[in-house]
C-alpha cells in the first residue's frame, strides 16, 4: 500500500473524536453526548443527580429491573470515573 492511499482528514472525521469528549454536569458528572442521549432514552436524569454515586445506584437499579447493553456499558464508564474520582493518588 501506497502512503498516498489514505486521507488522514477523511479519516478522522469518520471517527468522530468530539463524539467522545466528556461535558461537565456538576457533582463530579462527566458524561460524552452519547451518554446523555443513551441515559435520556430511559429517562434516567443525570442534570438532577446530587453525586456521581446517586446516579450510578440510579442506573444499577433501573439495570436490576431491565437489562440494557447500551445502559450497562455507561455505567462501565461511570463506574471507572468514580474509582479514579475516588482512589488516593
Amino acid at each position: 500500500m501506497k502512503q498516498n492511499d489514505f486521507d488522514i482528514e477523511n479519516l478522522v472525521k469518520a471517527q468522530n473524536p468530539r463524539a467522545n469528549l466528556k461535558e461537565y454536569f456538576g457533582n463530579g458528572i462527566y458524561l460524552s453526548k452519547e451518554e446523555q442521549i443513551i441515559l435520556e432514552n430511559y429517562q434516567i436524569s443525570y442534570q438532577n443527580s446530587p453525586n456521581l454515586k446517586s446516579l450510578i445506584f440510579e442506573i444499577e437499579t433501573y439495570l436490576n429491573a431491565d437489562y440494557q447493553e447500551d445502559l450497562e456499558d455507561v455505567l462501565d464508564s461511570l463506574a471507572e470515573l468514580d474509582y479514579y474520582q475516588n482512589t488516593n493518588q
